[in-house]
This record gives structure tokens, sequence and C-alpha cells, in this order.
């Protein structure tokens, strides 16, 4: 994250979906279960 100079650290659960057009509820939540798999095993 430090490398990548991001302004600053946002989970997917506090990212505003309303703000960006180019992404679906369904896929936002097709990302959080992908996101909580990797992190189970």
């Amino acid at each position: 994250m430090k490398w990548a100079s991001f302004p600053f650290h946002q989970t997917l659960d506090e990212f505003n979906i309303e703000e960006q057009t180019s992404l679906s509820q369904k896929q936002l939540n097709q990302l959080k279960d992908l996101t909580l798999f990797n992190l189970s095993t």
C-alpha cells in the first residue's frame, strides 16, 4: 500500500458504490467473496 502511494486505506465495506459507475453491486459482492475466500485459505 505504501509503495502504491494511495492517499488512504479503504476497505471494500467502506467503498461507495454510487460514486463508481463502472462497477455494479453484484461485481463488488463477488470481489468481497473472493477476498474472504483468499483470507481464509
